[in-house]
């Protein structure tokens, strides 16, 4: 019995370990929402909407999961430049610790009907995106001409696949500032969890053995 739990706990840290691998340069597709989940927000109810202003910066983000069509959860991101005037451009928005996006993580933009509770955007982030090392995934907006999201601007609705759960994680908006705050995204569960995830692996494995 021991040896079973070891082995099942074992083999789902290697699991998480494996997801925190760098991926290097993304590129990024584009879908439609009903491509990408199966079903509506989980929690039900509208978006968390964050203000993530910094002296010459004046911004929110918006963040919401949903239930993946082929299994875990699609994370939905957009920017809302709320500046006036010489206020400050952004030009990318990273996401850390995007927990669980794999080696080959899935990002993109959405086009046709919305996420409940968005806005209907109009800047598309740049052809690719990048996830470190760390798993701090990053959205562009800099590199075409007028790609910044300018003040009074809206993001298209940006998305990023993760096999882990929905809680809060650290979204931060550059630009001439850096503003920062908490938006939904996936967190690798505690080791409480993982060591309760093990020890049902390891019974189910025990009792199948009685079986036999």
């Amino acid at each position: 019995m021991k040896r079973l739990l070891c082995t099942a706990f074992v083999l789902l840290l290697l699991s998480v370990i494996a997801t925190g691998t760098q991926a290097g340069v993304v590129f990024l597709t584009a879908s439609t929402l009903a491509d990408l989940t199966s079903g509506g927000p989980v929690g039900g109810g509208s978006p968390l909407v964050t203000n993530m202003s910094n002296g010459i910066l004046h911004a929110e983000v918006f963040s919401h999961a949903y239930p993946g069509k082929s299994g875990g959860y699609v994370y939905f991101y957009q920017v809302n430049d709320t500046g006036t005037g010489s206020d400050s451009s952004i030009e990318m928005l990273t996401l850390a610790t995007f927990a669980g996006a794999g080696a080959d993580p899935i990002m993109g933009w959405l086009t046709g009907d919305l996420p409940s509770g968005f806005l209907a955007g109009s800047q598309l982030p740049e052809s690719s995106g990048y996830l470190n090392a760390q798993s701090v995934a990053s959205f562009y907006f800099t590199e075409r001409g007028d790609a910044v999201i300018s003040p009074g601007e809206v993001s298209k609705v940006l998305y990023a696949v993760s096999m882990f759960a929905p809680r809060t994680i650290i979204g931060n908006l550059i630009g001439a500032r850096v503003g920062s705050g908490d938006v939904i995204g996936p967190v690798v569960p505690e080791p409480s969890t993982l060591v309760l995830i093990g020890m049902g692996l390891a019974a189910m494995f025990a009792v199948r053995r009685r079986m036999w």
